[in-house]
């Protein structure tokens, strides 16, 4: 089958450069690429090729570009809510892909479209608030998604802890895995399943033992550190205990699919959420509010052994309570309206 010509169309640099590598890694994709920084390179081409799909950032879309022979033309967007024929430009390479395609009129008749596999989905536990069972939920949530998905569970704590409650230690952590990132290594996925500890079937990447050591990492190397997590097809969920960040939250909000907000009602917490809210309404995320899932979860004692304790959370109370978060939330049936998660009586986002 002829492959279809998609032709790209933004300003940023840097997400055009993104989108252009996604394609050279992947060439079993059903379109060829081309990718224009302005809207006169763009018009010189199409008067010598017929664009099929065109995916153009919507402060770019001129009178002129109107007027551009193409199939089908699909605007990105900074904010708001995606719609038909407008989509987010922050998410992963092959959602804007798949979104694109669908808005491509159907192959003929005998013909078939090859199936994208659909990035890895991330889902980051984050709370202003200490002490919330944070960590501990994000465990118990890893261990239960990847008893029927291959998922990877990162901690971006400070003075993270988990190779002391798991008995485990690395060879390689989260800082070692930026850097193979950050140098193009073609078996990075593998490079990551080879330095991760198991908990049963769940993949923990350990966090680095120097904190410090990701402070100096770029937001622009974030983002791609977490985009050759999602679009290499060797996860199907990545679950983030996000802690600080170490500087690099607000890039994992931006990406994120859900988000579980652990909290406490207390004044002192109340007055932490308050200044989260405001931290948020300065980064301006577009759809931020819809993947928020506030929580209220349940106390959940580490006995005086903490032999195999996290290994055995699944089947305590909060196993219950996590199982119902994912039913609540739509985590796994990404078709379906979510409902709300469970959260304490009086207790508001």
């Amino acid at each position: 089958m002829k492959k279809k010509l998609l032709a790209l169309c933004d300003p940023e640099k840097e997400f055009a450069g993104r989108f252009t590598d996604y394609f050279s890694r992947h060439r079993a994709l059903p379109c060829e690429l081309r990718v224009f920084t302005t809207t006169e390179a763009l018009s010189a081409f199409a008067r010598k090729a017929t664009i099929d799909i065109l995916l153009i950032h919507e402060s770019l879309l001129t009178e002129e570009g109107s007027r551009l022979h193409t199939g089908s033309t699909v605007l990105l967007t900074d904010k708001g809510t995606p719609s038909a024929g407008r989509i987010c430009k922050y998410q992963s390479a092959p959602a804007i892909l798949q979104a694109a395609l669908a808005a491509c009129p159907g192959p003929p008749s005998g013909e078939d479209v090859p199936s994208l596999k659909p990035p890895a989905r991330i889902v980051v536990v984050y709370s202003p608030i200490s002490r919330c069972f944070k960590t501990t939920f994000a465990l118990t949530l890893g261990q239960l998604l990847s008893r029927d998905h291959p998922t990877l569970c990162l901690s971006m704590e400070e003075d993270a802890s988990l190779s002391i409650l798991l008995h485990a230690e690395a060879s390689e952590t989260l800082a070692d895995m930026i850097y193979r990132r950050r140098q193009k290594e073609k078996d990075f996925i593998s490079g990551m399943a080879g330095a991760a500890v198991s908990l049963g079937p769940l993949e923990v990447l350990m966090p680095t033992p120097c904190p410090e050591e990701l402070y100096t990492v770029a937001r622009e190397e974030w983002d791609d550190f977490f985009s050759g997590i999602e679009e290499d097809g060797g996860y199907e969920y990545l679950v983030v205990d996000a802690g600080s960040g170490a500087g690099a939250l607000q890039t994992l909000l931006m990406r994120a699919d859900f988000i579980f907000l652990p909290l406490l009602t207390d004044g002192f917490s109340q007055a932490k959420l308050q200044a989260f809210r405001r931290r948020l309404t300065l980064w301006d995320i577009p759809g931020i509010e819809e993947k928020i899932h506030p929580l209220s979860i349940p106390v959940c004692r580490m006995p005086e052994s903490a032999d195999r304790f996290f290994e055995r959370l699944t089947v305590m109370p909060l196993g219950d309570f996590t199982q119902e978060v994912i039913r609540s939330s739509g985590l796994t049936r990404p078709s379906d309206q979510a409902s709300s998660s469970p959260m304490a009586s009086g207790f508001k986002w």
